[in-house]
């Protein structure tokens, strides 16, 4: 408990509910947090969920998975978290990869899953760390397909957990 406090403190979150019942997660009320109004630092998460249609299409139309933050900013990618909810026709992906790239399909690649993850054929999750990427301003992070995906039914979900970083506050 103490060493959570020390961290809200070192980030400048109030604890005045921290203190009155020793548990922040208690004393927020469901949706109070206005995630747009937290200090850039704070860790976000960003939820999307690809289709059938969306992986059919993904090679052609990426999907985006954090919109561009503005003029001035840069989307800091963390890790991306995905489970492949099998259905009953496993994806096919070929030799191609399912990636997080800044911008666009030819964007810096930020993050990256293989086709074994993709094409497998029950449930299964995968993480991924962000890598060492060229991030440019206000770019949006998209999830494509380095291929046609030429079969499979099911959904992706992934998880993208980032910060906002504003460059004139470097």
């Amino acid at each position: 408990m103490k060493l959570a406090l020390a961290l809200f403190l070192a980030l400048g979150i109030s604890v005045s509910a921290f203190a009155a019942t020793g548990d922040v997660g208690a004393s927020i009320k469901p949706n109070a947090v206005d995630f747009s109004k937290l200090a850039t630092r704070v860790l976000q998460y960003s939820d999307v969920t690809l289709s059938s249609t969306d992986m059919d299409t993904l090679n052609a139309t990426p999907v985006t998975l954090v919109s561009a933050p503005g003029s001035g900013k840069v989307v800091y990618l963390d890790d991306v978290f995905c489970y492949n909810d099998y259905n009953t026709i496993q994806f096919e992906l070929g030799t191609g990869t399912l990636d997080v790239r800044y911008g666009s399909s030819s964007g810096s690649l930020a993050a990256q899953f293989s086709n074994e993850f993709v094409e497998y054929n029950s449930d299964k999750t995968a993480h991924a760390y962000a890598r060492d990427s060229l991030a440019t301003t206000n770019s949006a992070l998209v999830l494509w397909a380095s291929s046609d995906v030429t079969a499979g039914n099911g959904t992706i979900k992934c998880r993208a957990t980032y910060r906002t970083v504003t460059l004139s506050d470097i």
